[in-house]
Order: structure tokens, then sequence, then C-alpha cells
């Protein structure tokens, strides 16, 4: 199942708003990914696109590889994903 969601910082409340600015940008100056040692066939794969000024940065890691700094920003958006069409 594929789970997802958009989130415009300009339309949120101002206290959410901040708060994802503030995971992304610990996310951003955390350390990189974990190398990938091959998939396990429960294991989850995320993909994160951060658009600023219409620039996009993609990460994508796996369950194993997800750094501890980006840890409280997935955990941010899984509350707020919701099933997306394939």
């Amino acid at each position: 199942m594929i789970r997802g969601c958009e989130l415009e910082t300009a339309a949120m409340p101002s206290g959410e708003a901040d708060r994802l600015s503030s995971l992304v940008k610990r996310c951003l100056e955390g350390e990189a990914p974990a190398e990938d040692e091959g998939e396990s066939r429960d294991e989850m794969s995320y993909e994160i696109v951060i658009e600023e000024e219409g620039l996009p940065l993609r990460l994508a890691f796996s369950d194993r590889g997800v750094p501890p700094s980006t840890r409280p920003l997935l955990e941010f958006l899984r509350d707020r994903s919701a099933p997306q069409p394939p």
C-alpha cells in the first residue's frame, strides 16, 4: 500500500508549520542515510520530497537506512498520510 501526503506550510496553522520546518531542518542537517544492504521482503521504503522555492530535494531510504535525525520527520508525515492511488 502506498501512503503519502502533501503539506504546504503556508496553509498550515503556524505552530504546526513551525514544527514541520524545524523537523525538515533537523533532517537536512543530520547524517546521511545508511548504506543500502539490499532489500528485505517486508521492509518499508520511504521517499520524502522537500520543495523550497520550486526546487525539489528528494530523499529515499528503507527502514534500516532511516537516519535518527530523520525519524521525527518521518513520524510527523506518517501521522498525516493517507492511502494514495498506485
